[in-house]
């Protein structure tokens, strides 16, 4: 992968929605991952987030699991993977605070393919994304 500008050069382009209720976190998410090419929807709910997956399909969706509305992360991932355009993207839960063992297995049993903490950067979305993406569109492909 090659840098100009402080863009990052890939051949893959995937679209992303990003869920969270701050709106700071939004906009960098937003900002950081249109400089490496991607499509990027954001949305502050759970429930803002269901209703643009029925309508309109991602790659990869990453969703703080602590949301403002009636549905957390995991709540929205469950809704996404039953009843979506959007059932085969995958899922990845932001954490504030410490990856622990019981939260990965909160996400897991959510549908989530990963958890990963607030506050990473280009080169964990880098290194990650290759894992998350792979599955995805072998598995969309396997559902026509």
């Amino acid at each position: 992968m090659n840098q100009v500008n402080n863009v990052y050069l890939d051949s893959k382009k995937y679209q992303f929605l990003v869920i969270d209720g701050d709106e700071r976190f939004l906009d960098n998410t937003k900002t950081m991952l249109n400089d490496m090419g991607h499509s990027v929807y954001v949305v502050k709910s759970g429930e803002d987030a269901y209703r643009v997956c029925r309508t309109k399909s991602f790659d990869v969706i990453l969703t703080t699991l602590f949301l403002p509305g009636e549905w957390n992360g995991p709540q929205t991932a469950v809704k996404i993977r039953k009843d979506s355009r959007s059932k085969f993207a995958k899922i990845v839960g932001v954490s504030e605070k410490d990856i622990t063992r019981d939260l990965v297995q909160i996400c897991v049993k959510a549908g989530m393919k990963d958890c990963i903490p607030k506050g990473f950067d280009v080169d964990v979305i880098r290194k990650r994304l290759p894992k998350w993406t792979a599955k995805a569109k072998t598995d969309a492909l396997n559902s026509q």
